[in-house]
């Protein structure tokens, strides 16, 4: 089988905003969906004498008319009135590389044929047509580009991995200068309190009871500084939804691991020092400098 598409499968479509809603519109010949696999939920597909007609997707119908069926409803795109005549299921393709895409379908236009892209189908190995497939399509001037379905793919999550991997190191980088400063901070704070733990000994001030003081003390503004920062990240992370693939928009398992490594270096930086100043005499202590 062979199709016409003006965007082929992983490639950003043309984007135009009807009723507040983007929609993610590509121009194709009817045997498209057979091709993709995109069966018919509701109407009817477009004919090659329908340059008005339009057929969406089920999640565009949705968000569009909600309550409301979508056969027969009109809007406006490229500057002309279009005419639902057909609802088929969601591309797969399409909503891995944009999660949130609504989707539409016009006949493909003559004066964008240039720019289209011909599908084939085969039940032979794809990559066993390609020399075949790139002489016929060769004309005097233009040798177009032969790829398969498996080389977009691959290539669209190559990209992503890359995505991925300057994320990852930046936020290694991040969270290692972070460490270190918190750990310095406090070890340095809880060190200068040497003095004071001195004169709660000197009072009687058990060393169990001197250790909830300084941690509690300590407990409130990481606290703060840890509901603040989770609150952030799950707004930042949105964007990385729009960005990366297969990554969830909130990860509580992975939040929960930066709060315990932060806390994990946040305890060692207070213990360390606040043992030191308890195991001293306090007569000592008092002279702490």
């Amino acid at each position: 089988g062979a199709s016409i598409a003006t965007i082929p499968p992983f490639r950003r479509s043309w984007i135009e905003r009807v009723s507040s809603q983007q929609l993610y519109l590509n121009e194709v010949d009817p045997s498209y969906f057979p091709m993709l696999r995109l069966p018919l939920l509701a109407g009817r597909i477009f004919g090659p004498d329908e340059p008005d007609a339009l057929v969406v997707a089920q999640s565009a119908a949705r968000k569009l008319w909600p309550n409301q069926p979508p056969l027969g409803q009109s809007c406006v795109i490229g500057g002309r009135a279009r005419t639902v005549t057909g609802v088929v299921k969601d591309s797969g393709a399409n909503l891995v590389a944009y999660p949130d895409s609504v989707e539409a379908y016009l006949p493909v236009d003559d004066r964008n044929a240039v720019y289209a892209t011909i599908l084939v189908h085969t039940r032979t190995q794809p990559r066993q047509l390609v020399g075949a497939m790139h002489s016929a399509a060769t004309i005097p001037g233009l040798v177009p580009a032969v790829l398969t379905y498996r080389d977009l793919v691959d290539a669209q999550v190559d990209s992503m991995k890359k995505m991925v991997a300057v994320f990852g190191t930046l936020g290694a980088v991040a969270t290692l200068l972070a460490l270190v400063g918190i750990f310095g901070l406090l070890a340095f704070t809880v060190a200068q309190r040497t003095r004071e733990i001195g004169v709660r000994m000197a009072l009687g001030a058990r060393r169990g009871h001197i250790l909830r003081i300084v941690l509690g003390q300590y407990a409130l503004p990481f606290g703060i500084g840890a509901a603040v920062g989770v609150a952030i990240a799950a707004t930042a992370v949105r964007v990385l939804f729009r960005l990366v693939l297969g990554y969830q928009p909130f990860d509580p398992i992975s939040a929960a691991g930066g709060l315990l490594l932060f806390a994990a270096v946040a305890m060692a930086a207070s213990l360390a020092p606040l043992r030191r100043a308890l195991r001293i005499d306090p007569s000592s202590a008092l002279r702490y400098e």
